[in-house]
C-alpha cells in the first residue's frame, strides 16, 4: 500500500510503497481502509520540528484525522462489525489509568497519537488502531468531509464546552481566526450557546464565510503587526465580550482577546504560536479564566460527531490524493485554502 511516511532527514514527507499492517491476536487490533484523513496545522509543526521531543519512531505515517471503514477485527463485537464506516478518536488509550477511568482518556499517561509521535497515522490506503478508537458513523456518504472532527472539531467542541456556562442569552464571544477551525467553532456556537456570535479576522473572503455560517457580526483587522487590532479594538469593547476562542494564538492575539474580555470572562487559546505576556495584578483584578484546549475525550468526539449529523452542519473541505499530500501542506501554510484540507487515498 502506499502511505506518506516523515523522515526527520531534509523534514520530509515520502510517498512510499509499504507493508499493509496486519492485526495481532490478543490485542484488540482493527485495520481501516481510509476513506480521508485531513490535513491539519499540526502536521506542519511536525515537519517544522515542534515536535521532535515526542517522536520516538522514525519513519513513520503522519495523518490524526481518519475516517473510514472496518477491513479486518481482531476480535469480534456487537458494535464493530466489518465494513462499517468510522471515524477514528486519535488517541490510543490504556483504559486503565486514572485518567481513562475517569473519563478524561486524552490524558492517558500511556496514551500514543497517530500520526504525531512515532505512531503511524492515515496518510495511507490503511491505518492500523485499536478498537477503542472506533467510533460507528450512522452514513456512509461522504465520510471524507467528517475527517477535520476527529482532531479540529473535538478540539474545539472541548474548547466550546468549557465556555458555555459563562454565556448567557445576553452575553457575547468573540471568534478570532475565521479558518478552518474558526467556521466550525461559529456553527457550534450557533447550537450550543445563545450567544452573540463576534469574528475577527485578517481576510474579508473569510469574514464573507462566517456570516454564512452564522456570525453576528464580523471585524477585519488590520492583519500582523503591533497596530493589527487597533481599528476594532474599542469597537470590540462595546460589545461585553464574556468569552473568546483564540484559533490564531499569535501574541497580537493573545493581546486583543486581554483587552476586549469582560471582567470574569473566559478566554481559551487553540492556536498557538505567540506568547501570553501580563501582570498578575490585572489577572486577580479582572478574575479572568484563561485555558488551553488540546483535543478532547473519546465520549466528547461521539457527542460531537451526532450534533453535527443531526444538525447538517457542514465543513468545507478540499480533497487532495495521497500524491499531493506535499500541494496541500503547501496550500495550508500559504492560506490559500478556505475550510480544511483532506487527503483521499
Amino acid at each position: 500500500m502506499q502511505a506518506a511516511r516523515f523522515y526527520a532527514n531534509g523534514r520530509q514527507l515520502r510517498i512510499e510503497e509499504t507493508p499493509k499492517p496486519t492485526v495481532r491476536p490478543g490485542t484488540g487490533d482493527v485495520l481501516v481502509k481510509v476513506a480521508g484523513a485531513g490535513v491539519c496545522r499540526t502536521d506542519l509543526h511536525i515537519l517544522d520540528g515542534y515536535f521532535d521531543a515526542m517522536i520516538d519512531r522514525i519513519p513513520f505515517t503522519l495523518g490524526h484525522e481518519s475516517v473510514g471503514f472496518v477491513e479486518e477485527l481482531e476480535q469480534s463485537s456487537s458494535e464493530i462489525r466489518e465494513g462499517m464506516p468510522v471515524i477514528v478518536y486519535p488517541q490510543l488509550t490504556c483504559g486503565l489509568c486514572h485518567a481513562c477511568r475517569s473519563g478524561d482518556d486524552m490524558r492517558c499517561i500511556k496514551g500514543r497519537f497517530h500520526g504525531l509521535d512515532g505512531t503511524d497515522g492515515g496518510f495511507a490506503s490503511y491505518m492500523k488502531t485499536d478498537i477503542r478508537c472506533l467510533i460507528p458513523l450512522s452514513t456512509s456518504y461522504g465520510i471524507e468531509e467528517l475527517a477535520p472532527l476527529a482532531d479540529a472539531g473535538l478540539t474545539v467542541y472541548h474548547a466550546i464546552r468549557r465556555i458555555v456556562p459563562a454565556l448567557g442569552h445576553s452575553r457575547s464571544v468573540a471568534v478570532l481566526g475565521a479558518g478552518g477551525l474558526g467556521q466550525i467553532a461559529i456553527q457550534l456556537l450557533r447550537v450550543m450557546t445563545p450567544a452573540q456570535i463576534l469574528v475577527v479576522d485578517v481576510a474579508e473572503p473569510k469574514l464573507k464565510t462566517a456570516q454564512e455560517l452564522g456570525a453576528d457580526r464580523t471585524y477585519l483587522s488590520a492583519g500582523a503587526g503591533k497596530d493589527s487590532a487597533s481599528g476594532i479594538l474599542e469597537e470590540l469593547r462595546k460589545e461585553k465580550i464574556n468569552a473568546v476562542l483564540d484559533f490564531v494564538g499569535e501574541t497580537e492575539t493573545v493581546k486583543l482577546a486581554l483587552s476586549v474580555l469582560e471582567k470574569g470572562g473566559s478566554y481559551g487559546i487553540v492556536g498557538y504560536g505567540g506568547r501570553l505576556d501580563t501582570d498578575t495584578m490585572s489577572l486577580v483584578a479582572s478574575e479572568f479564566k484563561i485555558f488551553g484546549s488540546l483535543v478532547g475525550t473519546y465520549a466528547e468526539l461521539a457527542e460531537l460527531v451526532e450534533i453535527w449529523l443531526r444538525r447538517k452542519m457542514k465543513i468545507t473541505i478540499n480533497r487532495y490524493p495521497l500524491s499531493r499530500i506535499e500541494e496541500a501542506l503547501s496550500d495550508l501554510r500559504s492560506g490559500k485554502t478556505s475550510g480544511r484540507c483532506v487527503v483521499v487515498p
